[in-house]
């Protein structure tokens, strides 16, 4: 470490050890430290935990699909977005497992008494401890995501009297709040990278401007985490993997990271595909669902949409490459393929409704007149059959 660092680092075990959070230690265990650069220069410690991951017994427990929570707030008004201060470390770990978490620094060696960032099981223990502290809550006017707390309701009235049934969990628990990254009762918020509102859901627009600043990559490493944050946002993209087929090549097994004018090409397009979102709907159950598909030699397209009373709008946009051995089938194998992919997307929609399809392919109607009951080898797809 620098002399930057080992300041910095001395500085954070003072402030946790007079929060109680590590101690000395005695421990065999010892795991190295190291810093993250955050925004506006400071360090994030990180603990380097691997090795006792790797032989930890692992905790299943699921994280929500954060499509889930975003749609649960549908139609809502009034929102309120709840952030815990220092969340995992509000959770004490077991006296008897406290010297596995010792780490090793140049004064010493320590432990923690609270939950760390870094251990493979954290997560799944801290999203299981909320979602039994909100238990009758969540999915009435709650949803929860680690330590993000969204509260929705359709009136300010019902949303004041849900804001203080939470707030006075939360202070009986002795969960504390992070008031500089929690809003309440606003007609639009911001939770977990998107704004939610009346209108409908956006893309966060700090994390767009990342996207529109964002350098040429110049290896992998940095292609891949530009991805990684582009595909978060792939919903709100049509043709998102047919625009990124040139960069998404470069990332696969055997093939050298050679950038050309058609990976620039598709590296700006994909950019300003991002900048120029739509706002897209919230499903509304009760809505009918319609669903348009489209395929080409390349990659299948296809968008889910409801009418409110105002036309269709797009709630998500669904893309996919061409697998090679579908490109060297016929049209209508693709056709059937670019249905069967988002159909199975967005089972979770359709599964026990009646829904619409359209597709430019007219000889999909006749799929079960035509007794077609295997794709390259699978059954026909349950959602199309029984459909």
């Amino acid at each position: 470490m620098g002399p930057g660092e080992l300041e910095e680092l001395r500085r954070q075990i003072d402030e946790m050890i007079d929060k109680g959070w590590i101690k000395p230690s005695e421990s065999e265990f010892g795991a190295f430290v190291l810093f993250v650069p955050k925004k506006g220069g400071k360090l994030r410690m990180c603990i380097d935990y691997r090795g006792l991951n790797r032989i930890t017994r692992k905790n299943v427990y699921p994280l929500p699909r954060i499509d889930d929570l975003l749609d649960a707030s549908g139609g809502c008004k009034v929102f309120s977005n709840i952030d815990l201060k220092s969340g995992y470390h509000q959770i004490e770990v077991d006296p008897a497992d406290q010297h596995k978490t010792a780490f090793k620094t140049r004064d010493g060696l320590y432990e923690f008494t609270v939950m760390p960032f870094g251990l493979t099981n954290a997560p799944a223990t801290f999203q299981s401890f909320m979602d039994k502290v909100l238990r009758e809550q969540i999915g009435r006017f709650v949803v929860v995501y680690l330590d993000d707390i969204l509260i929705f309701n359709n009136s300010m009235e019902e949303h004041l009297k849900h804001l203080e049934e939470v707030l006075a969990i939360l202070k009986k628990t002795q969960l504390h709040l992070n008031l500089e990254k929690s809003e309440f009762g606003k007609d639009s918020v911001i939770y977990l990278g998107h704004r939610l509102s009346v209108a409908g859901l956006e893309p966060e627009a700090t994390k767009i401007k990342v996207i529109r600043d964002w350098p040429q990559p110049t290896n992998i490493r940095e292609l891949r985490t530009f991805l990684g944050l582009a595909s978060y946002y792939r919903k709100f993209v049509p043709r998102f993997s047919i625009i990124a087929r040139p960069l998404s090549r470069l990332t696969s097994k055997n093939v050298s990271y050679s950038w050309d004018a058609v990976c620039t090409e598709a590296f700006q397009a994909l950019k300003e595909a991002l900048v120029s979102y739509p706002v897209l709907h919230i499903a509304y159950p009760k809505l009918t669902f319609v669903v348009t598909t489209d395929a080409s030699q390349y990659g299948i397209g296809a968008v889910l949409q409801q009418d409110d009373g105002d036309g269709l709008r797009p709630l998500e946009y669904y893309s996919k490459r061409m697998p090679s051995v579908k490109v060297a089938t016929s049209t209508y194998m693709r056709e059937l393929y670019a249905l069967h992919m988002p159909l199975d997307h967005w089972k979770h929609y359709l599964l026990g409704r009646h829904f619409k399809v359209f597709s430019d392919h007219e000889t999909l109607k006749w799929i079960k007149q035509q007794g077609f009951s295997e794709v390259d080898g699978d059954r026909l797809p349950g959602t199309i059959r029984d459909g």
